[in-house]
């Protein structure tokens, strides 16, 4: 079973596609949380404390994760 931090990328990225969708918007199919963050910000979405966020870094996190180049664990990828 793959292992996940208390904040896995994936678990970030759902509420932020989810209130799109409950914005009637469809979202953008990317894993870039800083692009879908920008879309809820179009949307009239309030979003200076998520932006405060790693998001760069769990964007990395994401994309390394579900998009391996090699064998390496996610887990030994980050500190």
């Amino acid at each position: 079973m793959a292992e996940h931090s208390s904040a896995s990328p994936p678990a970030v990225e759902k509420p932020f596609i989810g209130t799109l969708l409950e914005l009637g918007q469809e979202p953008p199919h990317t894993h870039v949380l800083n692009d879908l963050v920008g879309e809820l910000a179009d949307q009239g979405v309030e979003v200076a404390v998520i932006a405060a966020f790693p998001l760069k870094a769990l964007t990395r996190m994401t994309i390394s994760s579900r998009y391996p180049i090699d064998a390496t664990p996610a887990s030994e990828l980050f500190d």
